[in-house]
């Protein structure tokens, strides 16, 4: 029986690029190799995904394309109204049996339509496991709200990490059973880069500057360790058009203004000039779903120095050296040691291996296999 899917476009209205977009671009990249009969809920968005299937034509396939109006583009963003949105769109189309529905965002019907199976993918539970650092804001709990309606409408869940998933399940015992993990995958531009042995005086950052990415550890640690080597930089990669006046600011009040060099969003070419050959690459965040990062600077050949979560050891294992993300001595103290002594070749190569071992096409078939067996 072919496999009938429904695509809900909806996150691609919430954010212009990052690790979920990047996701579901490489996900829609492999649908032309199957046979997968598709519709699309598509509206207006400025997003790197919704321009990839609006150049090619959505490859052929059904479209509901939703309306533009001001007050719609204003409120189907927010996941209590869509999720009463959802139910109606396709409980109006009244699908035959067989059709899954999976949104590229945890926002599911408020009830679950007569002959559709849901799938949802969770990244993370960052609103559970770092509530404390967020504020009470009706954003913050309309998100709380779509995952917990996402968990309990859904036929299977899936995460992106053996952490994720007991993220899910401390919070939703119940959910155990729906749960499946599929790892990302690595661009292929990550999965065939030579070695390189000559590193540069430079530690690089890459990522946005959300507060869970825990970014002022790192400014911090490196304002100090540039007091005795003043001739290394810190690189920066990641969209940052909201933050940059306020880190301009940061950097001047740390005097490290003449070591930071911030480049913004820039493509995979340019990212990975700057890994192969950095000091390090550094992650310091407080929560992750998955790791984009630190398997992007593994693939690279760059040594990595991440944080001690979960998901970080779970992806990271022995090519990565770790610190707690509260306490800038110990970074201080890789960073050091990095100086004095000489790189583990054999470890940065085999990590290197073990890295590109995460492809999309891996991926892709394992999610193929789950919406055969839903």
């Amino acid at each position: 029986m072919k496999i009938k899917i429904i695509y809900d476009l909806i996150f691609f209205a919430r954010e212009k690029y990052g690790g979920i977009s990047r996701m579901w671009h490489e996900i829609f990249k492999l649908l032309p190799k199957t046979n997968f009969k598709i519709t699309f809920i598509s509206g207006t968005a400025n997003n790197m995904v919704q321009d990839y299937l609006e150049k090619n034509n959505f490859f052929g396939h059904d479209t509901i394309v939703e309306s533009s109006n001001k007050l719609e583009k204003k409120f189907r963003i927010f996941s209590f109204y869509r999720s009463f949105k959802i139910y109606f769109i396709l409980a109006k189309k009244k699908y035959s049996e067989g059709y899954i529905f999976h949104s590229t965002d945890y926002i599911n019907p408020i009830i679950k339509p007569k002959n559709i199976k849901i799938i949802t993918t969770i990244h993370d539970m960052v609103f559970w496991d770092q509530s404390e650092k967020f504020k009470i804001t009706i954003d913050y709990l309309d998100r709380k709200f779509a995952i917990t309606n996402s968990i309990r409408v859904s036929d299977k869940i899936i995460t992106v990490s053996n952490t994720s998933k007991n993220a899910i399940i401390k919070q939703f015992p119940k959910a155990i059973n729906k749960i499946e993990v599929i790892y990302h995958g690595l661009n292929k531009d990550f999965l065939n880069i030579k070695f390189c042995k000559i590193k540069r005086k430079s530690f690089l950052f890459l990522g946005s500057r959300n507060n869970y990415k825990n970014l002022d550890l790192l400014l911090e640690a490196f304002s100090i360790f540039i007091k005795n080597k003043p001739d290394w930089t810190l690189e920066l990669i990641g969209e940052n058009s909201h933050s940059n006046s306020k880190e301009k600011i940061l950097y001047k009040r740390l005097g490290i203004q003449e070591n930071v060099k911030d480049y913004g969003f820039v493509n995979n070419s340019k990212i990975i000039n700057i890994l192969q050959t950095t000091g390090a690459i550094i992650i310091p965040s407080f929560n992750e779903g998955f790791n984009f990062p630190l398997l992007e600077g593994l693939a690279s050949g760059a040594p990595v120095f991440s944080s001690n979560i979960p998901v970080s050891i779970e992806l990271g294992k022995q090519f990565v050296k770790y610190f707690s993300p509260n306490s800038v001595d110990e970074l201080l103290g890789l960073m050091n040691n990095l100086d004095q002594d000489n790189l583990d070749t054999n470890l940065l190569i085999n990590g290197q291996a073990y890295a590109q071992t995460f492809t999309w096409k891996n991926s892709f078939d394992k999610l193929s296999n789950l919406y055969s067996e839903v």
